[in-house]
């Protein structure tokens, strides 16, 4: 039986390995970059309830990164954000302090992170941003109702959702004269060059 030998160009399979790898970077460079997250473009603030009205705060300081992965759709924003313990602030010392260490045990759990895992558009330029949110050592979904706009340059995005910090193992804060309610709104800005 004659069997008949199979010659390989060699060059012809470079030109199609190259042209494979050419498309193959050319779809991942067209990937932005992660943004570098810092108070120039991401603010965060929370409130919660008490016996004697709001108790308002602020992160000083949020790090991490973000990004729309791909061009001119917004669903596909990507962050990991990162706010050390010792960044959270309400404006009273006394209060930071628990804050920081008896309610959070910040010595033990230095950061929350909150990972963006998912986003729904809706119209009129509304959406939901969904994640992981660690606080201490308890992992849970946080919901985001957002806002979203974008210009010629830049992403815009606004948003708050609650959370029960007493479902993380946060420490009650309250005292026999002020009662403090185990839920906190969270709300966010973030700001991202539109490449």
């Amino acid at each position: 039986m004659l069997m008949h030998k199979r010659i390989i160009n060699p060059v012809r399979c470079l030109v199609l390995a190259g042209g494979f790898l050419a498309s193959a970077m050319a779809g991942h460079a067209q990937e932005p970059a992660p943004v570098a997250l810092s108070t120039n473009n991401c603010v965060i603030s929370f409130e919660t309830k008490s016996t004697w009205g709001i108790i308002k705060g602020e992160v000083r300081q949020a790090s991490g990164w973000a990004r729309v992965s791909r061009q001119d759709a917004v669903t596909s924003l990507q962050a990991q954000v990162e706010v050390n313990v010792t960044d959270l602030t309400t404006g009273s010392g006394g209060r930071d302090a628990k804050l920081r260490t008896f309610c959070l045990q910040g010595d033990q759990f230095p950061k929350i992170i909150f990972m963006i895992e998912r986003c729904n558009m809706f119209q009129g330029g509304l959406m939901t941003i969904a994640g992981d949110i660690t606080i201490r050592d308890v992992t849970k979904r946080l919901v985001l109702g957002t806002k979203y706009s974008a210009s010629a340059s830049e992403y815009r995005f606004a948003g708050a959702g609650e959370l029960k910090w007493n479902e993380f193992g946060v420490r009650d804060p309250s005292t026999v004269l002020s009662k403090v309610q185990p839920k906190t709104l969270v709300s966010f800005e973030l700001t991202l060059p539109r490449n």
